[in-house]
């Protein structure tokens, strides 16, 4: 499902936040896949650190990158520990910068997502100023996708 600011706005930002901690609350039972795109300063990567601070338990190991350092052998990393970690408490990976990421990097991501759909306790939070229509369509078909878009003043005022 994909959300434009005006949406989050109208509804009250800090609902709809509240609505994707709750959601977050039951990471133990269930992978949570959040893809964030806008321009920069619409509060992608406070959303972001919202959730990974709500999901962050005890024993849940949490990984903050930047797009460009998530390569290949990164994500073989990560898909090593999934067996591992998932045994003992989740794993939250936010990649903030998604955009950078390489292109194959971008393949064994979608092998990761993939795997964590299948395993309850793991959180992916993806944050980029790049518009959706940048990476590989499955790449964040695989998400729940809020757009960050400058509102109008109308949408403002109304809001």
């Amino acid at each position: 499902m994909s959300y434009s600011v005006s949406e989050i706005i109208g509804k009250g930002l800090r609902t709809r936040i509240e609505g994707f901690v709750e959601d977050a609350k039951h990471i133990m039972e269930e992978s949570m896949m959040c893809f964030f795109s806008g321009e920069a300063g619409l509060g992608k990567s406070m959303s972001a650190e919202i959730i990974k601070d709500a999901v962050t338990t005890e024993g849940c190991c949490c990984d903050e990158l930047i797009g460009g350092q998530l390569d290949s052998s990164k994500v073989r990393s990560l898909i090593e520990d999934m067996h591992y970690k998932s045994m003992f408490g989740g794993r939250v990976l936010w990649v903030d910068e998604a955009d950078s990421i390489t292109k194959g990097a971008q393949v064994d991501v979608l092998k990761l997502l993939d795997m964590a759909m299948k395993r309850p306790g793991w959180a992916f939070l993806f944050t980029t100023n790049q518009p959706f229509s940048y990476f590989d369509v499955r790449f964040p078909d695989r998400c729940s996708k809020i757009s960050f878009v400058m509102p109008t003043h109308k949408e403002l005022e109304e809001g």
